[in-house]
């Protein structure tokens, strides 16, 4: 057969002609019947093509395997620039853009916090501290200590755990 294109439907984990614990996607080819095909990316990476997104499907020694895939959001990374995202129904979400000046970007684009603000209004904030007392035995006064919470808590609404 070749190389074919086609679109994701679905995806799951399991074994793929006696390889374990591999990720299969379930993939509508363009003049052909729907099918499941073995996705690869690279090691020490753990994506997911979204349903929607296009593959290049090969037939290689029989396995059927992706060669690559596209997403349906326009690209705009400048040349030197690489961004890492997730989405979904063509949004991107979490981001991370490594950027030609030696920036790099942090947005979390469902609570519309910007990591990098986040953290220099935090930094803004300690640095900021309202104390009273003897330099041996500073205290930190209740609003200081409110508006620290506040912004430690946008920061953490924009890196959750993972």
């Amino acid at each position: 057969m070749g190389v074919n294109v086609g679109q994701v439907t679905g995806q799951e984990i399991g074994t793929y002609r006696g390889l374990e614990n591999v990720r299969m996607l379930q993939v509508e080819l363009l003049g052909s019947n729907p099918d499941t095909v073995l996705f690869f990316n690279v090691s020490g990476e753990d994506t997911a093509p979204a349903n929607g997104d296009m593959v290049i499907v090969r037939n290689m020694g029989g396995f059927r395997m992706t060669l690559g895939t596209k997403d349906p959001i326009l690209q705009v990374s400048n040349a030197g620039e690489k961004e890492f995202y997730s989405h979904a129904a063509g949004v991107k979400l979490a981001r991370l853009k490594l950027n030609i000046d030696g920036s790099v970007g942090i947005k979390n684009q469902i609570s519309g916090i910007d990591f990098a603000t986040a953290m220099t209004e935090l930094i803004d904030e300690i640095k900021a501290l309202t104390t009273f007392g003897s330099p041996t035995n500073h205290v930190v006064t209740a609003a200081s200590k409110a508006l620290i919470q506040v912004k430690l808590i946008q920061l953490l609404t924009v890196v959750k755990g993972i």
